[in-house]
């Protein structure tokens, strides 16, 4: 870049100081004269806003032009232009935050707390986990499965530092009301560090054993659109009346509300796009797709996000954007072809359709494919992990071969994403 100024001698700055002594400059040395080529002065009056709090919400000078500073250079004659080189300077990257999903189906309650305190000491900025009652991703359905947000409650207390919440709450196991409560209590005892991301509900096996009614999928939204309009209203308003199809509360207070104002960051997940994405539009701080598909895909559906948004009149940039992903890291092509394969076959996909909907390869390829999410405006990326955590464990699974990447993931591919992948994209 080429700035192009004009030397001249400085005789006053209003605004800035001391005036100038009274009288008429100093001449210019011969020496002044001659690297400026001219007889004389020539005055330059340069504007830029006088004061530091400009542009601060609150402050004088918020609408319109700035408040002003004029510099004063004296003037006689015209000057000749010598170019000043400055450094170009870099585009700042974007903030990307990265976090971690330990689902916790088929841990125990160390196992977890360890691997969050690791995960905190390896710089995760938020931790998750999931909310289901029985095990996913098997047809065993034997295996622990201990409640996420009673999990979240006690993991606030272990870890200090990254943000929480579960990927994703089922609206179907809950009352609005009630997961208001919860999701607030988090945030009290956590220090403001709660987040509640919400989704209608899917995991069929869970609703037939406890007898939880899972309704049809236009149902389903319905209410999960319900409940989200009750939660938001419920920690804005002082009193909430809401008279839906599905949900009814009268005059109701609640308190406390919660730590951040004016809440929660509420994301909303799931990538269905007639209901689910129309929910998004309307009420999430954040929507997160569970990635399970291609580049293309994914620009697909942010042009169907953004059509819901010109629709109800919202700005679509005020949404985050973040994607839930699959992932391995590792220089060994076999074990990623040969969980690939598995993943595949669990998910009915081509091998193909597998590699485009999951983040594997080296450092470089991770590095490559995660960048290409951030060119189209992912800001946060949250990684899953399913116990058993560490490699040397994963043959307690005696149904590996069926189950899909994440359950193949282990804490050393985590390690080396934080060593080798996360400092090229911060």
């Amino acid at each position: 870049m080429v700035l192009f100024v004009k030397t001249t001698s400085l005789i006053g700055i209003r605004g800035l100081g001391a005036p100038p002594p009274p009288g008429p400059p100093p001449p210019p040395s011969p020496i002044e004269k001659e690297k400026r080529g001219i007889g004389g002065d020539e005055v330059l009056h340069i504007f830029f806003p006088s004061s530091p709090d400009y542009g601060r919400r609150g402050t004088k000078g918020d609408e319109g032009s700035p408040p002003k500073t004029e510099v004063s250079f004296p003037r006689k004659a015209p000057a000749p232009i010598i170019p000043l080189i400055l450094k170009e300077t870099p585009m700042p990257k974007p903030k990307v935050t990265f976090g971690l999903q330990t689902g916790q189906q088929e841990a125990t309650w160390p196992q977890i707390r360890d691997t969050w305190l690791e995960s905190e000491a390896l710089g995760f900025q938020h931790l998750w986990v999931y909310d289901h009652f029985l095990p996913t991703g098997t047809r065993i359905i034997d295996g622990p499965a201990p409640d996420g947000w009673t999990l979240l409650t006690a993991l606030s207390q272990v870890i200090k530092k990254p943000r929480l919440g579960t990927l994703v709450t089922c609206m179907t196991f809950r009352h609005p009301v009630a997961l208001t409560k919860i999701a607030t209590t988090l945030d009290h005892v956590s220090d403001g560090r709660a987040i509640l991301a919400v989704g209608a509900g899917w995991h069929e096996p869970e609703h037939t054993a406890y007898g939880i009614p899972l309704p049809p999928p236009r149902e389903r939204v319905e209410r999960f659109a319900e409940g989200v309009h009750i939660i938001k209203s419920l920690w804005t308003r002082e009193r909430t009346t809401f008279d839906g199809k599905y949900y009814q509360i009268k005059d109701a207070p609640f308190e406390p509300k919660p730590v951040q104002d004016p809440h929660p960051t509420i994301v909303i997940g799931g990538g269905g796009e007639k209901r689910t994405m129309a929910v998004a539009a309307r009420y999430a701080d954040e929507w997160n797709w569970n990635l399970n598909g291609t580049t293309k895909d994914y620009a697909h559906k942010l042009e169907v996000l953004r059509e819901h948004c010109k629709r109800i009149g919202r700005d679509f940039n005020e949404i985050a954007l973040s994607l839930n992903v699959d992932f391995l890291v590792s220089d060994d092509d076999r074990r990623i072809e040969n969980a690939l394969k598995v993943h595949a076959r669990s998910n009915n996909q081509t091998l193909q359709q597998a590699r485009d909907a999951t983040i594997t390869g080296d450092p470089e390829e991770v590095i490559g494919k995660l960048q290409a999410y951030i060119d189209l405006g992912v800001r946060s990326f949250i990684f899953s992990l399913r116990a058993p955590y560490e490699a040397k464990d994963k043959k307690r699974l005696t149904d590996l071969d069926q189950r899909g990447l994440r359950y193949h993931t282990t804490m050393d591919d985590v390690r080396r994403l934080v060593k080798d992948v996360l400092p090229a994209l911060r």
